[in-house]
């Protein structure tokens, strides 16, 4: 699971040098994989890694402070809800 995300995490869709409708499209894809790698019961140690941009870290990290639902409706809504709130922190931040 390690090799997948450190994969994920190499695409350069966390790069906020980019001002673009894409880059938050690229935010919110990569919050619902972490998020719904939280509702699968990954490891925090398999994801989380200090080589990562800084934004990558708070996200993977924010996700591990929600907790796991135990039904497929609570995942889904997590994974949404989770997704949802990140492309807006990226709007917000870029000034989109």
């Amino acid at each position: 699971m390690r090799k997948l995300l450190i994969a994920i995490l190499i695409i350069p869709i966390l790069s906020y040098g980019e001002k673009t409708p894409s880059q938050c499209d690229n935010v919110r894809e990569f919050a619902r994989i972490i998020m719904q790698a939280r509702q699968l019961g990954a490891p925090l140690a398999e994801i989380y890694s200090d080589d990562v941009p800084e934004i990558a870290r708070v996200i993977v990290l924010s996700a591990w402070q929600n907790r796991v639902y135990k039904t497929r409706t609570g995942k889904s809504m997590a994974i949404s809800t989770f997704s949802d709130a990140w492309e807006v922190e990226c709007i917000k931040r870029i000034g989109l």
